[in-house]
């Protein structure tokens, strides 16, 4: 069963948006932006809310301001712990126009696309902030095994006339030298996850035509230095901003908002519980088990922005941005266990193992 509550609720002058949650195992810590709405952004705040009780109280730091008076907004920040308890979170700062907010900004000048990092050493009690040599819309961020950093972000790719999602590995966030690399093809995508399974990333990205459609992968199986043609991965309707946590069973939850176009868009969040395997095989034979998160029975609803993270004992915690009806927008929380799912996900077995040859192509192998 999913118990939802609140983290923090809208008042009447502005809202709560794009949430992230990570957990020590004894406290959880969530980061999010308040601004006037989604699309007046100017002024955006970036906050933390600490619970030491699993989300039954929460306490509210405020990290970081715009500078009002000038020309650019925190837009969307994404937040991990190490194993050394070190929190980082990156967000892009944007440039603000007149009225609303630069959606097209990623069109033009791409080197306005500010990321930056806050860091904590203890547990959110202080933060450094600095910025970093990365440039890009709503950057994702994942440590490697061997402790280097990995960062997505959007890119315009202005030959081909799409959104591409772009990464970027060093040993450093501040490092003055990096590995980049551009996700090839003629799909247009954005918002994308990082994760590491063996020698392989995996880059789950939002696929930009979403109604209708699936999400979209690539794989890397060189270190993030190429990555294959984004094909089509088992989370239905676009997978808009994915977010993806390893599991302790070794499967994986991944929460995004299903979009179904027309007036339908942002009504509901989706979670799937995905096999490891699946992760890694390709579309014919990937499986899952996907379930609604959250409905919002709002012809103007706007979720689907989370945040997950998983304690000792089996829950899963899970953060998203939401107006319900008759409120403002806040930040929600969930709880639920694996078993909420299924326990027919320990019964399913691979269709195909999936080998890449030569880095970018993919061949399927009967196993």
């Amino acid at each position: 069963m999913i118990n939802r509550s609140i983290v923090r609720e809208s008042d009447d002058i502005s809202g709560f948006y794009f949430p992230d949650i990570v957990t020590d195992g004894s406290k959880l810590i969530c980061c999010y932006v308040e601004s006037q709405n989604h699309s007046i952004r100017k002024g955006s705040r970036l906050w933390i809310s600490r619970s030491d009780d699993f989300g039954i109280h929460w306490e509210h730091q405020i990290i970081s301001e715009s500078d009002i008076a000038g020309d650019s907004f925190w837009n969307a920040p994404r937040m991990i712990v190490d194993i050394d308890l070190k929190i980082t979170i990156v967000i892009d700062k944007m440039p603000a126009v007149k009225i609303g907010y630069d959606f097209q900004s990623d069109l033009g000048d791409q080197a306005r696309l500010e990321v930056w990092a806050f860091e904590s050493d203890n547990l959110g009690q202080t933060w450094n902030k600095r910025k970093t040599m990365i440039t890009g819309l709503c950057p994702s961020i994942s440590h490697a095994i061997n402790g280097d950093v990995v960062v997505a972000v959007n890119k315009f790719d202005a030959f081909d006339g799409i959104r591409k999602v772009q990464t970027w590995r060093s040993n450093s966030l501040y490092s003055n030298e990096w590995i980049t690399a551009l996700v090839p093809g003629q799909k247009n995508v954005c918002e994308g996850e990082l994760i590491e399974i063996g020698d392989k990333w995996i880059l789950l990205m939002r696929a930009m035509s979403s109604v209708c459609v699936p999400g979209a992968r690539s794989i890397s199986a060189d270190g993030c230095r190429t990555w294959s043609e984004p094909e089509g991965f088992i989370v239905p309707g676009g997978m808009h901003r994915p977010n993806a946590a390893r599991l302790r069973s070794g499967h994986f939850f991944i929460s995004s908002r299903l979009f179904a176009g027309s007036g339908a868009g942002s009504k509901m969040t989706i979670a799937s519980l995905v096999p490891e395997w699946s992760m890694l095989a390709p579309r014919i034979s990937q499986n899952a088990l996907i379930m609604p998160l959250d409905y919002n029975a709002r012809c103007d609803s706007d979720q689907g922005y989370t945040g997950s993270c998983q304690i000792d004992d089996g829950t899963i915690f899970v953060v998203n941005y939401l107006n319900p009806p008759g409120h403002g927008t806040g930040i929600y929380f969930y709880q639920l266990m694996e078993s909420d799912f299924d326990d027919s996900m320990k019964k399913q077995k691979p269709i195909y193992e999936y080998a890449l040859i030569g880095g970018n192509n993919g061949k399927k192998i009967c196993s």
